[in-house]
């Protein structure tokens, strides 16, 4: 077949390059033949005068004759030159002879001294011998632990491409294969494997989970229409399914779909709850989707105060017909948001004024935060606000939305404290320069109250001061990062990679679950400029919210440098990798990566 194409090829070039020199042109043939009719004219009008000059007597008979011959020779040189023009276009045949031949062998001779010849055919003998492994391995996943150590898992992954492709595949082996693509991070190959899975057996929920979770990791977490219709086709067959409802939930999460999140998650909870389990991962899980299901209904909350004023509509459905989602008034909800519950109701309103010179003063960097912590209980904020103000006075208003960890909000605590602190380095902590801060005394969220502060240096507290207002613990107790579970990762590397480093080059710092699946709980991607990289690796990273580092003790870092930007399967050139060993995120480990 590939030889047949060849040929075609070749007989097409050929074409176009003999096509032009046997073609006669037509406007060269009628430009001879209007010349050749006026030579014509010229020599018959010529041969009356010369005959009228030798009858007047103005010139001999011998000199007549000469005339007349020189015009008929040159009328013969004219016709002749005319002819040889008309037959060059034929007389070019020897060059489409030489076309035919050259053309033929400089193609082929090319063929065989630039084409990997060697390495095709190695290819394709390696293929054909690890036909029978993945025949085993489809029959049995497990195989795949016994490979050939001599068997890199690209060509491995490459052959059993070509054999689902080739021998037609089944819905397990497409299954198997996006599960192997979907461990090397190749989540485009990994979603398109899945859902040739689930089109050859569309009955089968493993087949229809695993598309959907591919299809959600491909578009960052976030909800696609296709997983959404596949995963609402299979609430309708099983509506309490813990794993269609998880993934329903997780992709309107990340998409900030919350009411259609609140609806996927409130169910999930109460089947979860009906399910007795002793395993600590189990117990995890419950964990989280209660946490997220709380931002959900926080943030629902915020969008149901803003459209508060929609006549005829109490809070939740004012959030859905803010969101576009057509719903009828519901006579049992209360317009009035403070009939709610406690998410509903904790709101505190604070305007803060200042020094007019502090803002005529104010680096770019300065910062204005306003937060809420509880009166007696935990440094960390339950609401957090930062704003670069232009004038004062400057009103916000703090609710549960507000909140840097689904578990610890306004909606809590019934006495809080509120401060306003003005950073000119733009940091929170406390002793940072140029900060002034004033606090409220206690109030309750409940009673939505208005909150007065004023900044000014009589009424700045200094650092001994505002280290004694707050309780005993360290500076960084505020700052959002010692508020998760987090990893700080440093890694080096050879001056030669960033050097030799092309443009597309990229770092890939990742943690995965020790003995979980095999998505990232957290991913970060850099251009390093120099070495060492420092970062830090948080709950925040994950690329699914209900798959972070909030929910494994037990994870491992790897450093991963790729020359193309992508992360690659298997191995690959350009690629160098390194991998930490097991750590907790909960005791905020430092990692120490060195890539070879």
């Amino acid at each position: 077949m590939l030889w047949l194409a060849l040929c075609l090829v070749l007989l097409v070039s050929i074409a176009v390059l003999a096509l032009p020199l046997l073609r006669p042109s037509t406007v060269a043939v009628v430009g001879d033949e209007t010349r050749m009719r006026a030579n014509v004219d010229i020599y018959r009008q010529r041969l009356v005068e010369l005959d009228e000059e030798l009858a007047s007597g103005k010139i001999q008979a011998d000199s007549h004759a000469q005339l007349v011959a020189e015009l008929k020779r040159n009328l013969l040189d004219s016709a002749q030159t005319q002819g040889r023009k008309a037959g060059a276009g034929y007389n070019q045949l020897w060059v489409v002879g030489v076309l035919a031949l050259v053309v033929p062998a400089a193609s082929i001779m090319l063929y065989f001294h630039l084409s990997p010849r060697a390495e095709l055919n190695e290819w394709q003998v390696l293929r054909d011998t690890l036909v029978p492994e993945i025949e085993k391995v489809i029959a049995d996943p497990s195989a795949i632990q016994q490979l050939d150590e001599k068997v890199d898992t690209r060509d491995f992954l490459r052959a059993m491409q070509h054999y689902l492709h080739v021998e037609g595949g089944s819905s397990e082996g497409w299954a198997l294969f996006a599960n192997l693509m979907g461990r090397f991070e190749a989540m485009p190959q990994a979603t398109t494997a899945a859902r040739k899975a689930y089109k050859y057996d569309p009955d089968n929920r493993l087949h229809a989970l695993r598309f959907a979770q591919f299809e959600l990791a491909s578009n960052d977490g976030k909800m696609t229409p296709r997983a959404e219709r596949v995963l609402r086709e299979w609430a309708v067959k099983a509506p309490e399914d813990p794993g269609v409802l998880m993934l329903l939930g997780m992709g309107f999460f990340a998409s900030e779909r919350w009411a259609d999140a609140v609806d996927a998650w409130e169910p999930l909870v109460r089947v979860l709850d009906k399910i007795p389990s002793d395993d600590p991962q189990h117990n995890q899980a419950v964990q989280s989707v209660k946490r997220n299901l709380s931002v959900a209904k926080a943030r629902l909350s915020a969008l149901a105060q803003n459209a508060h004023a929609r006549a005829g509509l109490g809070p939740i459905a004012a959030a859905h017909a803010e969101m576009g989602v057509n719903v009828k008034p519901d006579a049992d909800i209360s317009a009035d948001v403070t009939n709610t519950g406690p998410e509903g109701s904790a709101k505190v309103t604070v305007e803060v004024s200042g020094d007019p010179a502090l803002l005529e003063k104010a680096p770019a960097s300065a910062q204005l935060y306003i937060f809420a912590k509880a009166a007696a209980g935990p440094p960390m904020p339950l609401a957090v606000k930062k704003v670069r103000p232009t004038q004062w006075p400057v009103k916000v208003t703090l609710t549960a939305a507000d909140a840097m960890m689904p578990a610890a909000s306004l909606s809590e605590h019934k006495s809080v404290l509120v401060t306003a602190r003005w950073s000119e380095s733009g940091q929170i902590a406390m002793g940072s320069e140029g900060s002034i801060v004033s606090e409220s005394e206690a109030v309750n969220p409940f009673e939505q109250p208005t909150v007065r502060l004023t900044l000014s240096d009589a009424s700045s507290k200094s650092d001994e001061t505002a280290k004694a207002a707050l309780p005993e613990e360290p500076a960084e107790a505020i700052t959002e990062q010692t508020l998760t579970r987090q990893i700080s990762v440093s890694v080096s590397g050879a001056q030669s990679l960033l050097d030799q480093a092309p443009a597309s080059a990229r770092l890939f710092v990742v943690a995965k679950a020790v003995g979980g699946p095999p998505m990232p709980l957290a991913v970060k991607k850099v251009r390093p400029d120099a070495w060492p990289v420092t970062l830090t690796l948080t709950e925040g990273d994950a690329m699914m919210p209900a798959s972070s580092l909030a929910q494994h003790d037990a994870v491992v870092v790897s450093a991963l440098w790729s020359e193309s930007g992508q992360i690659p399967m298997g191995s690959s050139s350009g690629v160098q990798r390194v991998e930490s060993g097991t750590v907790n995120p909960l005791e905020q480990p430092r990692v120490s990566l060195s890539l070879p």
